[in-house]
């Protein structure tokens, strides 16, 4: 048999005092911002958000003001009543807005194209008519000579 070399005996570890349990706070999932918020990363719920909602109105004002001859007030007020900067700006030049056509109904778009593909036939059916006409012109001219 082979012997194996003794080991000391290792003495016993004194048990580690106790740490003082620390209430748990409940984990909150990590938020990713975009990089241009990457500086609100340390806040969280309504903090966030707020700040979140404070830095899209500074940065839509600061369009705004680019893009118009407003001052802060007039173009955070205006930003407030159109909830858009593009229809403040849109709005600031004149433009207006496209009105939405009505909804058609299924049986409305069924026979929108059912004409639409009898006016394609019809205006093909002409085309040739006249190219037709054309020919036995020009092969009557010829004729002619």
């Amino acid at each position: 048999m082979s012997e194996q070399p003794e080991q000391p005996e290792q003495p016993e570890q004194p048990a580690q005092p106790a740490q003082p349990e620390q209430p748990e706070q409940p984990a909150q999932p990590a938020v990713h911002l975009p990089p241009h918020l990457q500086h609100l990363q340390h806040l969280r719920g309504d903090e966030l958000v707020d700040a979140i909602r404070k830095e899209y109105t500074s940065q839509a004002t600061e369009f705004i003001m680019r893009q118009t001859d407003y001052d802060e007030e007039t173009a955070c007020k205006l930003l407030h009543e159109f909830k858009d900067p593009m229809k403040v700006v849109s709005h600031y030049l004149g433009v207006q807005p496209k009105p939405e056509p009505p909804a058609k109904t299924k049986n409305q778009m069924k026979y929108g194209e059912i004409r639409n593909f009898m006016d394609y036939g019809a205006r093909q059916y002409n085309m040739q008519n006249e190219r037709r006409k054309a020919m036995q012109q020009q092969q009557q001219d010829h004729k002619g000579l």
